[in-house]
C-alpha cells in the first residue's frame, strides 16, 4: 500500500461496501486440563490437579532483592505477591502398566481450585482405578498429598505405591522432624501410612517398571 494510495474496498474504506466478519460463539468452557503425547509406543498424558499458591515471592526466591524479585514477576505478567505453581503429573501407559508421578493435594488442598486430579484424569480418559503405579519422587506435601482423597479414602484403590525408603522414613519420624513435621510429616503420615501394606521400596537408579 503506497502512500495516498485509496484502500481496496474489503478494508471497509469511507462510502465503500465492506467484508462481513465470520462470527464463532464463544465456547464458554475452559481448556481442558490436560494434554497428551507419545514417545515410541509410550503414551504419555499430563493432567492438572490444580493451582497451588505458595505466597510472597520473596519468602519463595533466594538472592535476588525484592526489587528484583518484583521486576522479575512483572516482566512476565505474574503477580508480584503471590507466586501460583500449576500442579501437574505425568501418567504413563506402557501398554502394560499404567503409571502415575506425582498425585497433587487432595487430602490437604487449600482451596477448592485444588485436588481436581481424579476428576481431571477421568476427563483425559483414564480411570484411577485402572492406575497400576503411584510413583511419587519424593514425599513433599505437594507429591503424595493426592493418594488419598480429601475423605480418608484411596484415590488409586488398585495401584501400588513406588517411593524410596528414606523418604518414607524421614516423612514419618516424628522424633526427627520435630516441627518440620506440621506441612509434608503429616501429609506423608496422612497418605502412607494407612497404604504401608502397598508400599514398595526403591533404590536410587532402579527400574520401577519396564
Amino acid at each position: 500500500q503506497s502512500a495516498g494510495a485509496r484502500p481496496p474496498a474489503a478494508w471497509g474504506a469511507p462510502g465503500r461496501p465492506s467484508v462481513a466478519k465470520a462470527k464463532a460463539p464463544p465456547p464458554n468452557t475452559p481448556a481442558p486440563a490436560f494434554n497428551r503425547f507419545k514417545r515410541g509406543s509410550t503414551e504419555a498424558t499430563v493432567v492438572s490437579d490444580g493451582p497451588l499458591s505458595i505466597g510472597d515471592p520473596k519468602n519463595t526466591f533466594r538472592g535476588p532483592t525484592a526489587e528484583e524479585i518484583g521486576k522479575m514477576m512483572s516482566d512476565h505478567f505474574l503477580p508480584t505477591n503471590n507466586v501460583v505453581l500449576d500442579q501437574n503429573v505425568l501418567v504413563i501407559n506402557t501398554g502394560d502398566k499404567l503409571a502415575l508421578f506425582e498425585t497433587g493435594m487432595s487430602s490437604v488442598k487449600r482451596t477448592d481450585a485444588m485436588g481436581q486430579l481424579t476428576a481431571n484424569l477421568k476427563k483425559s480418559g483414564i480411570d484411577p482405578n485402572d492406575i497400576d503405579a503411584v510413583i511419587p519422587t519424593h514425599a513433599h506435601i505437594d507429591h503424595v498429598g493426592g493418594i488419598m482423597a480429601a475423605d480418608g479414602s484411596r484415590n488409586f484403590p488398585n495401584a501400588q505405591i513406588y517411593i524410596a525408603q528414606s523418604d518414607f522414613e524421614f516423612w514419618t519420624d516424628d522424633k526427627r522432624l520435630g516441627t518440620l513435621g506440621e506441612g509434608s510429616g503429616l501429609t506423608a503420615k496422612k497418605n502412607l501410612l494407612p497404604n504401608r501394606d502397598r508400599l514398595v521400596f526403591y533404590k536410587d537408579g532402579q527400574d520401577v517398571i519396564p
